[in-house]
């Protein structure tokens, strides 16, 4: 043990050199315990753009440092998502070694974290040396450079869920269930329903989009062949902030001959981040809707893309029906 412990503070004070980045596959918020995020999160603090410790968890801290990266590298979106564009930048042979200034910020982190290290192995080396029945404290040898202060936890990270230690990761509940009457007269905008989101887990989402089925049982020959845009609004009203207008063409054939609904699949674009804990509402709108005579019309959450991924309880369901 004792020739453990010495070989690991060799190992610290001649570190290997690396020959370069090669990352194979996409990073994103809230991965735990990964051998790739270790490996960013040095590859980031060698590049000057990352000062938080090295602990394979990608929270707030990674996230911001690959957004640093990402903007300095003219990479856009620079959303800290460590993706395709990303990697091929990060791969590259120019980005091997760092500027002088980002190397001087790199020596100086890793030696404070070094140093601290270097104190607690010491710390179990006197352990181990210590004779049975010795008192307990004992005085280590305190390393020359001063040790770097602790940071607070990352904004939108609970006490906990730092990238110093992993946590449990839950996910999102999604609740609304409507059903309403076709109106009797041509209503343009048409509130079809609004929904709720409740991110019960422990980090921050960022959903990317709602995919839903479009399930047209209408007898409306007026929406045959009829273009309209799907929109979802920050609220409850329509004068609630725009998130999203998405266009939409109904089937030419009427479904109600055979008695058999017309259904397709459509990506409702939602670029909003959700923090632990955090409740939001939307709304869905149609525009340049006709009259419908009767029949139904259903809006069906069918999934959500978002990062990173999480289970999903609940959905939310949309009915008209005359």
């Amino acid at each position: 043990m004792e020739n453990a412990i010495r070989i690991s503070i060799v190992s610290m004070l001649f570190p290997l050199v690396a020959f370069g980045a090669s990352f194979e596959r996409d990073l994103y918020f809230g991965i735990l315990n990964d051998p790739d995020v270790t490996r960013l999160q040095e590859f980031l603090r060698d590049q000057g753009v990352y000062t938080g410790p090295v602990t394979g968890n990608f929270f707030t801290m990674t996230q911001e440092g690959v957004k640093r990266f990402q903007e300095r590298e003219s990479i856009k979106p620079a959303f800290g998502y460590f993706g395709p564009k990303t990697r091929a930048r990060a791969n590259a042979p120019s980005l091997t070694v760092a500027s002088a200034d980002a190397s001087a910020q790199s020596r100086e982190a890793l030696i404070a974290s070094l140093a601290a290290r270097i104190q607690a192995l010491q710390e179990e080396l006197l352990k181990l040396q210590k004779p049975v029945g010795a008192e307990e404290a004992v005085s280590p040898i305190s390393p020359t450079v001063p040790s770097t202060p602790a940071e607070g936890n990352p904004v939108g990270v609970s006490a906990g869920t730092s990238d110093n230690a992993p946590v449990p990761f839950s996910g999102l509940r999604i609740t609304g269930n409507e059903t309403r009457i076709f109106p009797d007269f041509v209503t343009t905008p048409l509130k079809l329903g609004e929904f709720t989101i409740y991110n019960g887990s422990t980090t921050e989402i960022s959903l990317i989009r709602f995919e839903v089925d479009i399930i047209d049982g209408m007898d409306s020959f007026q929406n045959r062949s009829k273009k309209v845009y799907i929109l979802l609004r920050d609220g409850v009203a329509f004068s609630d902030l725009e998130i999203s207008k998405t266009s939409f063409t109904f089937h030419s054939k009427d479904p109600t001959v055979l008695s058999v609904p017309h259904s397709a699949r459509l990506g409702l674009p939602y670029s909003r981040s959700i923090k632990q804990g955090e409740t939001k509402t939307v709304s869905v709108w149609i525009e340049l809707f006709e009259f419908v005579r009767g029949g139904t019309l259903e809006i069906k959450q069918a999934d959500i893309l978002m990062v990173p991924p999480a289970d999903i309880t609940g959905l939310f369901d949309f009915l008209l029906t005359k």
